[in-house]
């Protein structure tokens, strides 16, 4: 199955809704989409992630539409662990973009920039395994290096309190 195109802003907020309702879900602390690097020895090494925007507390909406995504993407997500962690394919894209169809119009300068992120990257030939999306659902100790750079992105952006995230690990990851 796949998200069909959704044709209204009120029809956008209803799918939210049903996401949201979903039984288990849970609204992230933070979440973003980035690319990562991998190790030339061992392409399931992560070295590190770039996060081109992050979200914070905020964005819920996107959250939604982005989990929904990867669920018809045949991903399941486990909102029991503090973080999830997933690389995104084609698949991935198109069904956000039909979820997000009333708005990628207005996706310009500073409006709904998880949009903007989501045309780019369809408008790329292969996104392939290069990109990822991390959840976190709650601040303990990162299991992942992109639950890492995510959180670090959150201070530096001033988006997070200094001393204000979980970054017991952080280097042992």
């Amino acid at each position: 199955m796949a998200i069909q195109t959704v044709t209204s802003i009120d029809e956008f907020k209803v799918l939210v809704a049903e996401i949201e309702a979903q039984e288990g879900y849970k609204k992230p602390i933070g979440f973003g989409i980035a690319r990562v690097d991998r190790g030339q020895k061992n392409a399931e090494k992560i070295l590190q992630a770039n996060f081109g925007l992050i979200n914070w507390g905020e964005n819920f909406g996107s959250a939604a539409v982005f989990i929904k995504s990867l669920q018809e993407a045949k991903i399941d997500i486990d909102f029991s662990g503090s973080e999830f962690v997933a690389t995104i394919n084609e698949n991935f894209v198109a069904n956000a973009m039909a979820a997000f169809a009333p708005l990628v119009s207005e996706a310009t300068g500073d409006a709904h920039k998880n949009i903007q992120v989501i045309k780019t990257l369809a408008n790329m030939d292969d996104i392939g395994k290069n990109f990822r999306i991390v959840f976190l659902f709650a601040d303990e100790g990162p299991q992942s290096v992109e639950a890492v750079y995510l959180k670090l992105y959150a201070l530096s952006q001033g988006k997070a309190a200094l001393r204000g995230v979980n970054l017991n690990g952080a280097f042992g990851v």
